[in-house]
């Protein structure tokens, strides 16, 4: 009789430990929807300063804060007010909160290179998203062909991140024919053919580099005895 009621009074302490938890998580869940109004100016600049900012870092905050809650007065509508509050949101590493504004940024205006490059970078860097980011680099080639850098971003994701070698030439390859062989897709593949071992393939682009800028000195410096 007596361990019998030690486990039904178990049960009971065991049933009240998981309503209170399921009840905290709600009530945290409903904190945090309610917080989340970026209709409301209070949520958008309440900043958390980091701990390990100096006074030259917290000078420049405030005039990023300064800057972002002008545009969010006078032009909220704007993509590129919420381009400048992502970049504020940057500037403290609040991520989560810099993706939703450059989301917005992206959504008010889908040709917006700076919110589309700064969502894929901080997918890729910060959240190791590699298929998020791969999604809006590829998005950036896409709207953008003749924009060198890119090409590079795009394939640096595919080839360090991902593993995907043969992906990232082709993109390299693709970027030289997009952009009317742009001599910074030149370097870029030059250099991922000597950093991935491949001594031929960069030779063959090593010529095509001096054949296609001949008259300049630089590259001709740099390149020139070793093809000689």
């Amino acid at each position: 009789m007596f361990q019998k009621r030690i486990s039904i009074y178990l049960l009971l302490v065991l049933f009240i430990l998981i309503i209170s938890a399921i009840f905290i998580w709600w009530q945290q869940n409903q904190s945090k929807q309610e917080v989340a109004n970026w209709d409301n100016p209070d949520y958008v600049f309440n900043i958390a300063i980091p701990d390990d900012f100096d006074e030259y870092k917290i000078e420049r905050l405030q005039k990023k804060i300064d800057e972002a809650r002008t545009a969010y007065t006078e032009e909220k509508e704007q993509n590129y007010t919420w381009d400048i509050i992502g970049n504020m949101y940057e500037f403290v590493r609040d991520y989560e909160r810099a993706l939703v504004a450059y989301h917005k940024s992206f959504d008010k205006e889908p040709n917006d290179v700076i919110a589309i490059l700064n969502i894929a970078t901080i997918n890729e860097e910060q959240f190791a998203n590699y298929t998020e980011a791969e999604k809006y680099y590829s998005e950036a080639i896409k709207i953008f062909p003749q924009m060198p850098d890119v090409y590079d971003r795009l394939a640096l994701l595919y080839w360090r991140k991902m593993g995907r070698i043969e992906d990232a030439e082709t993109i390299y390859l693709q970027g030289l024919e997009q952009t009317n062989n742009h001599s910074d897709v030149f370097f870029d593949i030059i250099k991922f053919y000597e950093q991935t071992d491949q001594p031929d393939k960069r030779l063959i682009y090593i010529k095509k580099l001096l054949e296609t800028y001949p008259d300049n000195q630089v590259y001709q410096n740099e390149f020139g005895h070793l093809i000689k």
